[in-house]
């Protein structure tokens, strides 16, 4: 069964430093982004350090699927910055952010509520989204079945 209650709250998030991808298109290429990104980490030497996370930079109620632009992020142990061309993987700084996050668990396609209840606590509680939405994938989906899937999910926000 997945989530049926919600509780959100504003935290911070530390500084990162994150291998990525550039993404565009269908979500379903995320799995084979990911199989990409690790083997890129792996070849040069690079350690992850922390749960994938997908960034959403289009919203997929308004833009069409073949036109959704997003990134897969890996966070790394240190690393050197380069910046990738389109399509290319790379390593970037994340600075801290503050967040409103909330804990979603169950099917990656029944997840829409989730962000509708989110964006709602964060207008109800004096803030404003400051940055694209993002999932941070708190289990493994080739360990789990899609009812146990647990998501991070996440706005960057500011005060209004």
């Amino acid at each position: 069964m997945y989530q049926t209650t919600f509780t959100a709250a504003a935290t911070q998030v530390a500084p990162a430093t994150v291998a990525f991808m550039n993404m565009r298109g269908p979500y379903e290429q995320m799995a084979q982004g990911y199989q990409t990104l690790y083997a890129w980490i792996g070849e040069h030497g690079l350690v992850p350090a922390g749960p994938p996370i997908g960034v959403y930079l289009t919203d997929p109620s308004t833009t069409p699927i073949d036109q959704s632009e997003w990134e897969i992020w890996a966070p790394i142990a240190g690393g050197a910055e380069s910046q990738p061309s389109p399509g290319e993987v790379g390593v970037k700084s994340i600075p801290e952010m503050t967040v409103a996050s909330t804990t979603y668990v169950g099917p990656y396609d029944k997840m829409q509520p989730t962000y509708t209840d989110l964006m709602a606590w964060i207008a109800d509680h004096g803030y404003e989204i400051a940055g694209p939405s993002q999932e941070v994938y708190l289990s493994d989906p080739n360990s789990v079945g899609p009812e146990q899937y647990v998501t991070e999910v996440r706005f960057p926000i500011k005060p209004r």
